[in-house]
Protein backbone atom coordinates (compact mmCIF):
# COMPACT_ATOMS: atom_id res chain seq x y z
CA UNK A 1 0.00 0.00 0.00
CA UNK A 2 2.81 2.41 0.88
CA UNK A 3 4.59 1.63 -2.39
CA UNK A 4 1.45 2.26 -4.41
CA UNK A 5 0.87 5.56 -2.60
CA UNK A 6 4.42 6.62 -3.43
CA UNK A 7 3.88 5.62 -7.07
CA UNK A 8 0.70 7.72 -7.22
CA UNK A 9 2.52 10.67 -5.63
CA UNK A 10 5.25 10.45 -8.28
CA UNK A 11 2.68 10.14 -11.06
CA UNK A 12 0.83 13.26 -9.84
CA UNK A 13 4.09 15.16 -9.76
CA UNK A 14 4.82 14.19 -13.38
CA UNK A 15 1.27 15.08 -14.46
CA UNK A 16 1.46 18.46 -12.75
CA UNK A 17 4.78 19.25 -14.43
CA UNK A 18 3.36 18.34 -17.84
CA UNK A 19 0.26 20.48 -17.29
CA UNK A 20 2.43 23.43 -16.27
CA UNK A 21 4.64 22.99 -19.36
CA UNK A 22 1.77 22.88 -21.83
CA UNK A 23 -0.65 25.42 -20.41
CA UNK A 24 -0.54 29.17 -20.71
CA UNK A 25 -0.17 31.19 -17.52
CA UNK A 26 -3.56 31.76 -15.93
CA UNK A 27 -4.99 34.25 -13.53
CA UNK A 28 -5.96 32.51 -10.30
CA UNK A 29 -9.66 31.69 -10.05
CA UNK A 30 -9.37 31.79 -6.28
CA UNK A 31 -7.72 30.11 -3.33
CA UNK A 32 -8.78 26.79 -1.87
CA UNK A 33 -7.52 25.21 1.33
CA UNK A 34 -7.11 21.45 1.24
CA UNK A 35 -6.25 19.18 4.14
CA UNK A 36 -6.83 15.69 5.37
CA UNK A 37 -8.48 15.98 8.77
CA UNK A 38 -6.87 15.09 12.09
CA UNK A 39 -6.77 11.34 12.56
CA UNK A 40 -6.64 10.55 8.83
CA UNK A 41 -3.24 9.94 7.25
CA UNK A 42 -4.56 8.98 3.82
CA UNK A 43 -4.12 11.72 1.25
CA UNK A 44 -4.36 10.14 -2.20
CA UNK A 45 -7.88 11.50 -2.78
CA UNK A 46 -6.83 14.95 -1.58
CA UNK A 47 -3.91 14.90 -3.97
CA UNK A 48 -6.17 13.99 -6.90
CA UNK A 49 -8.46 16.91 -6.08
CA UNK A 50 -5.44 19.21 -5.75
CA UNK A 51 -4.10 18.35 -9.22
CA UNK A 52 -7.52 18.86 -10.79
CA UNK A 53 -8.14 22.19 -9.06
CA UNK A 54 -4.70 23.50 -9.99
CA UNK A 55 -5.20 22.44 -13.60
CA UNK A 56 -8.40 24.52 -13.65
CA UNK A 57 -6.60 27.62 -12.39
CA UNK A 58 -7.20 27.58 -8.65
CA UNK A 59 -4.45 28.33 -6.17
CA UNK A 60 -4.41 25.42 -3.72
CA UNK A 61 -3.04 25.77 -0.21
CA UNK A 62 -2.31 22.17 0.77
CA UNK A 63 -1.97 21.84 4.52
CA UNK A 64 -1.12 18.15 4.27
CA UNK A 65 -2.56 15.21 6.14
CA UNK A 66 -3.64 14.66 9.74
CA UNK A 67 -4.39 18.39 10.17
CA UNK A 68 -6.24 19.77 13.18
CA UNK A 69 -9.20 22.11 12.83
CA UNK A 70 -7.28 24.96 14.46
CA UNK A 71 -4.66 24.87 11.70
CA UNK A 72 -7.34 24.91 9.00
CA UNK A 73 -9.14 27.83 10.66
CA UNK A 74 -5.89 29.80 11.03
CA UNK A 75 -5.11 29.24 7.32
CA UNK A 76 -8.57 30.48 6.34
CA UNK A 77 -8.23 33.57 8.51
CA UNK A 78 -4.82 34.31 7.00
CA UNK A 79 -6.18 34.00 3.46
CA UNK A 80 -9.17 36.21 4.23
CA UNK A 81 -6.96 38.93 5.71
CA UNK A 82 -4.76 39.17 2.59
Amino acid sequence: MIQSAETVRNAFSAIKEKIEETSAPQVSKGKIILATVKGDIHDIGKNIVKVLLESYGFEVIDLGKDVGKETIIQAAIKIMSN
